[in-house]
């Protein structure tokens, strides 16, 4: 178990180990349970009709700068996986995009990191196809279906391009079904 927390942010409390459903931090002093859940992501295939997808360089303010990977990131509280996609894109590379569909949900269980869950969507580009690297990227390139590779950042990124180049163009559902202060349940 990685231990990402030291003290407990309700009441300051020191975090031990514990066995609630599954070994957790638990707070020595309030009996809080920290559950370490992972991280929610996205990362969106940007494709055009050639099957040609759109990669991002890392660049210097990112783990793994120099290695390549598809535009995404973490969802912000308070923001639907669709509205982070969109934003990721628009931050990373200046497009706007319009989500079609759910490609794949991925589990990144990471020793050193946090464990993320990624949802992977495909997309179209909305307007001007004018890319420009931005915030996390320094350079972007469409990758041609057939060849090889660049180092990429992330084995789960080179698996979905790998995939989606071979042919694996499913879309499980089309993006959008968002439920809050419990409608969906």
């Amino acid at each position: 178990m990685s231990t990402l927390f030291k003290y407990c942010a309700y009441c300051g409390g020191t975090l031990q180990q514990g066995t609630v459903s599954r070994v957790q931090q638990v707070c020595s002093k309030c009996g809080e349970v920290f559950w370490n859940n992972p991280l929610p992501g996205v990362v969106v295939i940007i494709h055009d009709w050639r099957g040609r997808v759109l990669l991002g360089r890392r660049s210097k303010s990112q783990k793994r700068e120099g290695f390549w990977s598809l535009p995404g990131g973490f969802v912000e509280r308070g923001e639907t996986y669709r509205d982070a996609a969109i934003r990721e894109v628009q931050e990373e590379t200046g497009l706007t995009v319009d989500p079609i569909g759910l490609h794949d949900v991925i589990s990144n269980l990471n020793a050193a990191e946090p464990d993320t869950l990624v949802v992977v969507l495909l997309a179209w580009i909305q307007g001007d196809t004018k890319t420009e690297p931005g915030d996390d990227f320094d350079a972007l390139v469409w990758q041609q279906p057939n060849t090889e590779l660049p180092p990429m950042a992330f084995a789960a990124d080179e698996m979905v391009v790998r995939r989606f180049q071979a042919g694996d163009w499913n879309v499980v559902s089309r993006a959008g079904n968002n439920f809050t202060d419990g409608e969906g349940i």
